[in-house]
């Protein structure tokens, strides 16, 4: 048996990782009109999530930047909107 030096480190609550949100306001050619854009937050491989419990109040954070160009006469707007749960917790349950 291959036995370790240190013991591991064990950690009971884990930080919370924003999950990146994107609202459109002038639709690319792909869709959506208008509204949320799906996006791909990773992978598991060989197993699943389950949550357990319902992820509760938002906390929102805005970031905006307005690039503006007089002499095109174009104005653009890039919003970046990161939306952390509340509450939940994801478990891992390998398969």
């Amino acid at each position: 048996m291959n036995d370790a030096k240190i013991s591991p480190n064990i950690t009971e609550v884990t930080k919370e990782r924003p999950v990146p949100v994107i609202v459109t306001f002038c639709p690319p050619a792909a869709g959506p009109l208008f509204g949320l854009m799906l996006v791909i937050i990773g992978l598991v491989a060989a197993g699943r999530v389950v949550w357990s419990v319902v992820f509760g109040p938002a906390v929102v954070l805005l970031a905006a930047v307005w690039l503006a160009a007089v002499w095109l006469a174009a104005v653009g707007l890039v919003v970046v909107l990161l939306v952390a749960g509340g509450g939940g917790a994801g478990t891992y349950v390998d398969e």
